[in-house]
């Protein structure tokens, strides 16, 4: 994306700029490298990232809607029951296959 943004002269705003997994871990320094240079060169670069580790993210954004309705113990008692747990379970993958294909 850097060079799509030198070489067209077209602003770029990198969102969610972390470096925390897999092989881009510990590689911050060179990442920040790459954006100095691109804006010593002119280019126009931005970027954001979270200010929490990763996996901050609740369990309630995995589940279905419905599933979470209710109060806190209603979830609780959802996902103790095991037909309740079989359904969200099947609506959950549902979800995260629909969400790929989109």
């Amino acid at each position: 994306m850097i060079e799509l943004s030198r070489r067209t002269g077209c602003a770029l705003h990198l969102t969610h700029a972390t470096m925390n997994f897999g092989v881009n871990r510990g590689r911050a320094g060179e990442f920040l490298v790459l954006v100095d240079a691109a804006r010593a060169d002119g280019c126009d670069i931005t970027l954001d990232t979270y200010p929490y580790l990763p996996g901050s993210t609740t369990l309630s954004a995995l589940l279905p809607s419905w599933a979470m309705s209710g109060c806190p113990d209603d979830a609780l008692a959802r996902l103790d029951d095991p037909a309740e747990r079989a359904r969200i379970a099947h609506d959950g993958t549902w979800r995260a296959r629909t969400a790929a294909t989109a």
